[in-house]
């Protein structure tokens, strides 16, 4: 808690646990919003499939347009490894 991720998302609380990775509630302090951010767990940073297989569901997502579907705002790989959309 407290990290921030980017170099803008500031990670407030836990709000839940995967087998690819974590979901916290972030605040964004370039748009000034709350927002979640998942985060692939630090063990499978060094797989180059998970990193993959976590980036083609960022981008299959960036694709989608849907009242019950997240929108997705952002994703990469920030400067300290951290994976994250």
């Amino acid at each position: 808690l407290g990290t921030i991720i980017a170099g803008r998302y500031t990670v407030m609380r836990l709000l839940g646990s995967g087998g690819m990775g974590r979901v916290y509630e972030a605040f964004d302090a370039a748009e000034q919003r709350e927002v979640g951010i998942k985060v692939l767990h630090a063990d499978r940073v060094g797989s180059p499939a998970a990193v993959q297989r976590f980036m083609e569901e960022a981008r299959v997502l960036s694709m989608l347009s849907h009242p019950n579907v997240v929108r997705l705002l952002d994703f990469d790989q920030d400067d300290s490894g951290v994976v994250f959309l």
